[in-house]
């Protein structure tokens, strides 16, 4: 950086004597932004997490902005992250979507400068991949997914009307009630059933060399965008509410609006109706896609095995004695979970961000899920440890 040191001195004298201050002015050279350290191309594998750095020099200092195939990179783009002075850009988990040339460009008052980046998202036979997935294949696969959700739910609602009910029971047929949020979730649940079928005619079809890809892998990732656009619209999935321009002042002053969008005209997009949450942190997938951990109980962390939750309640969180509260009883606990889950399945209206799961029964093997040990999609079991209270009360 080129500057100049000038030093002024201030005197001040009278009959009485003499005082006198320095002080220094430094003056920058203003610059044009210079890329000192460039992004670099990358090949990975399909899940891994991708960085790519920019850093400028230049006087003033100049911002950096990132894009990608020519659009520009959004913070609200859960997908990537962008540290606070934009030095740098991480893509979660690569998928075939994020293959592409990324591109940083530093500006400043006198002018710009960029460097560009390409992604490869590399897989052993992709192109075989690419080719046996046709359209009928995909369309035959969704149709297996759909005839698989859809038993699993009538099986689910004859359960729930046949016999007498629990009151409990009977909450799980207001999630059936409101038609808009029952195919919201049925579409996402066959769309992802569509992918677990993907897998299974990947490996039984063509022998994929699933053993060289990394423990974080989903077949989302691997899947071509188009296969991808192709599955969601067979499966009924939707991008999202439309967005409004919130152009018509003289109503969004006066109402606020039943799906919240315009609610907030500085960030009209936020708290809007089926949208995603932002996340303080990013979620975590044992598969990098659907899969919580623990998933696979054999699958070691850090080289351990997960431990069993229904222990780690017992072990950490218990009580062998429990103390009255001077104020509150446990309907306070209970309260609060109505109002926060179960009424919300109740009270869940077409603009709601709820889509509860609807099928108690294993798209694949039809199982239901309180009587199966195993973990089959949409059913996640905690197995009861034999020391737990509530095996001995049976």
């Amino acid at each position: 950086m080129l500057f100049k040191w000038f030093r002024y001195i201030c005197v001040a004298n009278n009959q009485n004597g003499q005082i006198e201050h320095s002080f220094e002015l430094q003056i920058l050279n203003n610059s044009a932004p210079l890329i000192v350290d460039s992004p670099e191309s990358k090949v990975v594998n399909p899940g891994e997490q991708v960085t790519f750095v920019c850093r400028a020099a230049g006087q003033p200092p100049p911002s950096i902005k990132w894009y990608f195939n020519g659009m520009e990179i959004s913070y609200d783009d859960l997908h990537v992250e962008l540290t606070q002075r934009d030095n740098e850009l991480t893509i979660i988990h690569a998928t075939r979507e994020d293959e592409g040339v990324y591109q940083c460009i530093a500006r400043n008052v006198l002018g710009m400068a960029s460097a560009d980046a390409t992604l490869k998202v590399y897989l052993p036979n992709q192109q075989a991949l690419d080719e046996s997935l046709t359209n009928q294949i995909l369309k035959n696969i969704v149709k297996e997914a759909k005839e698989n959700v859809d038993r699993a739910i009538n099986q689910s609602k004859s359960t729930i009307n046949n016999g007498e009910m629990s009151p409990w029971e009977f909450m799980k047929m207001f999630k059936f009630n409101v038609p808009q949020n029952a195919a919201l979730t049925k579409a996402r649940e066959i769309y992802e059933q569509s992918l677990l079928l993907v897998q299974k005619y990947v490996r039984d079809g063509l022998k994929f060399p699933v053993y060289q890809l990394p423990t974080n892998f989903s077949f989302e990732s691997i899947l071509a965008v188009s296969n991808i656009q192709t599955i969601m619209e067979l499966s009924g999935c939707v991008t999202g509410p439309f967005r409004n321009p919130c152009t018509d002042m003289c109503l969004y002053t006066k109402y606020r609006t039943y799906d919240g969008q315009c609610n907030n005209m500085e960030h009209q997009f936020w708290g809007v109706a089926q949208t995603p949450f932002r996340r303080n942190l990013p979620p975590i997938y044992e598969n990098g896609f659907n899969t919580p951990v623990g998933w696979n109980p054999e699958k070691l962390y850090f080289g351990f095995k997960k431990p069993n939750p229904r222990l780690v309640s017992m072990k950490i969180i218990s009580t062998e004695e429990i103390t009255p509260h001077f104020g509150y009883t446990a309907m306070m606990k209970q309260w609060g979970q109505f109002l926060g889950t179960s009424s919300e399945l109740v009270n869940a209206k077409p603009y709601s961000q709820t889509a509860p799961g609807l099928a108690r029964q294993t798209y694949m093997k039809g199982a239901i899920c309180n009587r199966t040990c195993e973990n089959l999609d949409p059913c996640y079991n905690v197995p009861m440890p034999s020391e737990d209270p509530r095996m001995q009360g049976e």
